[in-house]
C-alpha cells in the first residue's frame, strides 16, 4: 500500500524491517535501544533495522521508499525458534552484503507485477531468496536472551494450528495452568486465549486475502475446532464475516496488488518520469528460502499413507538403526492436498521421519491436471506450510523430486513451466526430475528423455545442478547430454547369457529341456484403420515377440535391425555373438498371460487404466476391479500365433485374476473365501486353452497364478490377491499368516484330479 506521509514502523507484530530508497532521499529517526539516532538514506541506500526497533520515516519530495516488513512468526520458525537479532547496519558499511540484498529485493519487486498461473510461485521464490540472504549475512546477536513474553509468544506462534490449550503450554514451560495464566497476562499484556485467537485470525486474514481456500478449510488449518467458532471469533474481532472480509480485502477485489506495478516500474526504471509526491511502498515478506544438500544413501519407504501404520514405522526405524541410511523417500501428490486431514497426514509423516533422525526425500508426483492454477497454488501452499512448521534450518536438509506420473507428457507446456519455475526460481532446492513417462520400455523412455531435453533447450531452461532420471539408470548429466545405458544393449547381454546357459545344460545332459519366460502383453489394433493395424504389429514385434525371435530362432529379426537404426540404438553383435545365439536356442517357449489391450493413433482414445503395458481400452471387454481387461479369447489367439511362429512346445506359467477377497469367519470359527469370480476367470481361460489344443497348438502345461496370496507386483500390496489359498496378512505386514483355502482352491483341486 502507499503511505503518503510520515510512516511509523510497526513493531508489535513484526520482527524486522528493510528500508530501501530506490529514488530520492528520506529522514529516518530510530529510537534505538540505548539512545535515539537519525539517518538520511539517499538514492540506492538501504537500512536493515533491528528486531523490535521503533522508528519513523519521512520521505522528501519525489522520493520512493520501500519498507519490507518481515513477519516475526515466520522468521522464528525459519531458525528453529532460537534467539535471533538482525544486525542494524547503515547502507555502505558492508558493500558486498548490501549489493546481494539489493539484487534480491529488486528481483522480488520485479515479480510482484507478474500475473498468470505461476506468478504466485515466482513471488514465493523471490521472497525466500530475500530472507535467505538476510539469514546468511545479517543475523547477529545470538547471545541475546529472549524475555519470557518472547518465549511464550514464540511457542504459540509455532503451534497455533494445533489443538493448543493453556494447560499444554503450561506443561511445556513447567508451570501450573493457574500460574501460567497470570504470568502470560502480565508478560504479554493479554490473556493466553486472546493472543492465540489473534495469531490464528492473523493467519486466516492472510489466507482470505491471498488464497481461494474455503472458509471452512481456513478455519481448520489455522487451528479452530470448527467453522462456527471461527466465524464467531472473526466477527467479534473485525465486525464482519470472513466472506465479506475476503470480498473487501482480497487481491482480486483490489484489482491486483495495489500500487505494485507502478512501484516496480519506478524501481526498475530510474529514468521514468518522477512525480513530486513522497511515497512509501510497504511490502510484506512472509516466506523463507531453502537450500538442500545432495542426497546420499536412501530407503524407499513408499507412500505417505503407509507411514500412518505403527508396524511400518517400527520396520523403518529398525532398518534405519541398522543401515543408517541418510534419506527416507516418500511419495505424495502435493497438488491433491486439499483438506486439513491431508495436511495433518503429511505433517504426521514428516514428524515421524524427523523424530527418527531420517531426512525426508519427497517425491512430488505431478498429475495430468498440473496445468490447473489451483493445482499449482496448492503445491506452493504446502511448501510454504512445511517451511513455516519445520523452520528453514530443517527444510534445508530435505530433498525434493519432481516426478511426472504416467499419463502426463513431460513435454506438456504446463509441466515444462512448473519445471522451469522450480529449477530457475528455487535453484537451492536441488531439484530432481524423474520422467516416467508415456511408454514403459526403456527405449521408449530414452526417446522420451531426448524429447524432453530438446524442449528444455528450446525454452532456455538451465539444467545445471538438476538431476534428470528415468527408469533403469538412463540419466541426463547437468549439461543435458544423455548417459546411455540402453535397454536393448542390456537385453542383448541377457540373450548371450541365456544361450550360454542352454549350451551348458545340453552339454551336461543332452536330454535336458531349457526354455525362456516372456511376459506376453498382446495388443489389438483399436480400429480397422490401417495405421492402427500397423501400430499394433510394430508394438507386438518390439514388445514380446522380439525376445522370443532371438531366443527361439537364434538370430536378430530384420524388423529389429531397422527399428534400432531408426531410433539410434547401437547394439554391437559380433560374429562370435551370432554363433552363440544360433547354438543356444531354447527347447520350449513359456510365457505369462493375464490380459490384452489396444493401441491406436487416436490421441483422445481412453486408456486401459489397469494394465502395466499402458495401452488403450477395448470397448468389447470387461475389466477386473483393478482395470485389467479380461480376454480369454485373447489367450487362444496368442497361443495360435506363437505356435505358428515358433513350432516349439508352449508352456503357460502365469495366468490369474488379481482382486480383493473377503475372508469370512463364521460363528463356529470356520473360515472361507467365496471367490466365484476367480473360478469364472480361470475356467474361461482353461476353456480357451482347450480350444487352442483342439486347433493343433502344442501346449504341454498350464500353471495358474498363484497357489498362495502374495505381494502383487503391479501394486506392491497384499490387498490385490491372486492366490487359491488366502494368507492372513495385510498391506502393512500385519496378520497371523494363517492359510485358508478359498473356494477356487477346491474347484481347481477337483479340476486337475479329473
Amino acid at each position: 500500500m502507499f503511505v503518503r506521509s510520515k510512516t511509523e514502523l510497526p513493531t508489535d507484530r513484526w520482527h524486522s524491517a528493510i528500508v530501501y530508497v530506490p529514488r530520492g532521499a528520506t529522514i529516518m529517526r530510530m529510537h534505538g535501544q540505548e539512545a535515539p539516532f537519525e539517518l538520511s538514506p539517499d538514492t540506492g541506500d538501504m537500512f536493515v533495522a533491528n528486531a523490535g526497533e521503533k522508528g519513523t520515516i519521512a520521505p522528501q519530495s519525489g522520493a520512493l521508499v520501500l519498507v519490507f516488513l518481515l513477519d516475526a512468526r515466520q522468521v522464528r520458525r525459519m531458525v528453529n525458534d532460537r534467539p535471533l537479532w538482525f544486525a542494524c547496519n547503515p547502507a555502505m558499511r558492508h558493500q558486498e552484503r548490501y549489493d546481494a540484498l539489493r539484487h534480491y529485493l529488486q528481483a522480488y519487486v520485479r515479480v510482484l507485477s507478474e500475473t498468470g498461473d505461476f506468478a504466485e510461485l515466482h513471488k514465493s521464490a523471490a521472497e525466500l531468496a530475500v530472507v535467505q540472504c538476510l539469514l546468511d549475512g545479517y543475523t547477529g546477536g545470538a547471545e541475546q536472551t529472549r524475555t519470557r513474553a518472547e518465549q511464550f509468544c514464540s511457542y504459540v506462534d509455532a503451534h497455533y494450528d494445533e489443538p493448543l490449550s493453556l494447560a499444554k503450554v503450561a506443561r511445556h514451560f513447567g508451570l501450573s495452568p493457574e500460574y501460567m495464566a497470570k504470568v502470560f497476562k502480565r508478560e504479554v499484556g493479554q490473556t493466553f486465549l486472546a493472543y492465540l485467537t489473534s495469531v490464528r485470525l492473523d493467519v486466516a486474514c492472510a489466507q482470505l486475502r491471498h488464497t481461494s481456500n474455503t472458509v471452512t478449510r481456513i478455519a481448520l488449518e489455522v487451528g479452530f475446532p470448527n467453522v462456527a467458532s471461527f466465524n464467531q471469533a472473526f466477527r467479534r474481532a473485525f465486525d464482519t464475516t470472513p466472506s465479506k472480509y475476503r470480498k473487501q480485502h482480497s487481491v482480486e477485489a483490489q484489482g491486483g496488488q495495489t500500487g505494485v506495478p507502478a512501484a516496480a516500474k519506478a524501481l526498475l526504471s530510474p529514468e521514468v518520469e518522477r512525480d513530486d509526491e513522497p511515497r512509501d511502498l510497504i511490502i510484506d515478506l512472509n516466506n523463507t528460502a531453502t537450500s538442500l544438500r545432495p542426497w546420499r544413501d536412501m530407503l524407499g519407504i513408499g507412500s505417505v499413507e503407509a507411514l500412518e501404520h505403527a508396524r511400518v514405522r517400527e520396520q523403518v526405524a529398525w532398518l534405519h538403526k541398522r543401515l543408517r541410511f541418510s534419506y527416507g523417500r516418500v511419495s505424495y501428490d502435493f497438488g491433491q492436498c486439499r483438506t486439513a486431514r491431508d495436511m495433518y497426514q503429511l505433517e504426521d509423516c514428516f514428524d515421524f521421519l524427523l523424530n527418527a533422525e531420517i531426512v525426508p526425500h519427497v517425491t512430488m508426483l505431478v498429475t495430468a491436471n498440473a496445468d490447473a492454477p489451483s493445482y499449482l497454488s496448492t503445491v506452493v501452499e504446502v511448501l510454504r506450510r512445511f517451511i513455516n512448521r519445520y523452520s528453514l534450518r530443517t527444510i534445508r536438509s530435505w530433498r525434493f523430486e519432481l516426478r511426472a506420473r504416467t499419463g502426463l507428457d513431460p513435454c506438456d507446456p504446463a509441466f515444462l513451466e512448473l519445471f522451469a519455475s522450480l529449477s530457475d526460481q528455487l535453484p537451492a532446492i536441488g531439484l530432481d526430475v524423474a520422467l516416467c513417462g508415456p511408454g514403459c520400455t526403456l527405449s521408449a523412455q530414452a526417446a522420451n528423455l531426448r524429447r524432453f531435453l530438446r524442449a528444455v533447450r528450446a525454452r532456455g531452461i538451465a539444467l545445471g545442478g538438476v538431476s534428470i532420471a528415468i527408469r533403469s539408470n538412463i540419466v541426463a548429466a547437468s549439461d543435458g547430454e544423455i548417459v546411455r545405458t540402453a535397454d536393448r544393449r542390456a537385453l542383448h547381454n541377457l540373450f548371450l547369457a541365456s544361450a550360454r546357459a542352454v549350451c551348458a545344460a545340453h552339454q551336461i545332459d543332452p536330454s535336458c529341456k531349457v526354455g525362456c519366460m516372456i511376459a506376453s502383453m498382446h495388443k489389438y489394433p483399436l480400429t480397422c484403420n490401417p495405421a492402427d493395424v500397423r501400430l499394433a504389429q510394430v508394438t507386438n514385434q518390439m514388445g514380446y515377440l522380439f525376445a522370443g525371435d532371438v531366443m527361439v530362432r537364434g538370430a536378430y529379426p530384420s524388423y529389429a535391425r531397422r527399428y534400432f537404426a531408426e531410433h539410434d540404438i547401437e547394439v554391437e553383435v559380433t560374429p562370435e555373438d551370432k554363433a552363440l545365439l544360433a547354438a543356444g536356442t531354447v527347447d520350449f517357449y513359456s510365457f505369462s498371460y493375464y490380459a490384452t489391450d489396444c493401441v491406436g493413433v487416436d490421441p483422445d482414445a481412453p486408456s486401459a487404466t489397469g494394465n502395466m503395458s499402458g495401452g488403450l481400452k477395448n470397448p468389447y471387454l470387461k475389466a477386473s476391479e483393478y482395470g485389467w481387461q479380461i480376454d480369454p479369447t485373447g489367450l487362444r489367439v496368442l497361443l495360435g500365433e506363437l505356435w505358428d511362429r515358433y513350432q516349439v512346445p508352449l508352456l503357460i506359467v502365469e495366468n490369474g485374476l488379481g482382486c480383493h477377497d473377503d475372508l469370512v469367519v463364521e460363528a463356529d470359527g470356520t473360515r472361507h473365501v467365496d471367490d466365484d469370480y476367480r473360478i469364472a476367470y480361470l475356467q474361461a481361460h482353461i476353456d480357451a486353452l482347450r480350444e487352442a489344443v483342439a486347433d493343433g497348438v502344442g501346449v504341454f502345461g498350464y500353471l495358474p497364478w498363484s497357489a498362495f496370496d502374495l505381494v502383487a507386483l503391479s501394486t506392491g500390496t497384499m490387498e490385490k490377491r491372486y492366490g487359491l489359498v488366502y494368507v492372513d496378512l495385510d498391506d502393512n505386514g500385519v496378520g497371523t499368516l494363517e492359510r485358508t483355502p478359498k473356494k477356487s482352491y477346491y474347484w481347481y483341486r477337483d479340476l486337475i484330479a479329473s
